[in-house]
């Protein structure tokens, strides 16, 4: 049997549905579900360098800088190499209005 690795990236506003359209996809094609959100949220929880610094423009009401959630992504991707994933609010604020 052939096997395939999926890439996929579900991008829109808040609100918009892509956790729930994740799910859905994540449990019918068995991949990997990366939620930014969720990486956050762990960071900050596990008391973690990068989860301190995500705290701190957080509780000022900022945006966490897409350069830093890029490296955070990149670090969640090499641990899942040769997985299928999915990439959920991942680059949401550019279809922000």
């Amino acid at each position: 049997m052939i096997s395939k690795i999926f890439r996929t990236i579900i991008i829109g506003p808040p609100g918009s549905g892509k956790g729930t359209i994740s799910s859905r996809i994540v449990k019918d094609f068995g991949m990997k579900h990366l939620s930014s959100g969720d990486i956050l949220r762990k960071q900050i929880l596990d008391g973690t360098a990068a989860g301190s610094t995500a705290k701190q423009f957080i509780d000022n009401g900022q945006l966490v800088p897409d350069k830093f959630m890029v490296q955070l992504i990149i670090n969640e991707l090499q641990n899942i190499q040769g997985n299928s994933w999915l990439l959920d609010g991942f680059m949401s604020q550019f279809c922000s209005p």
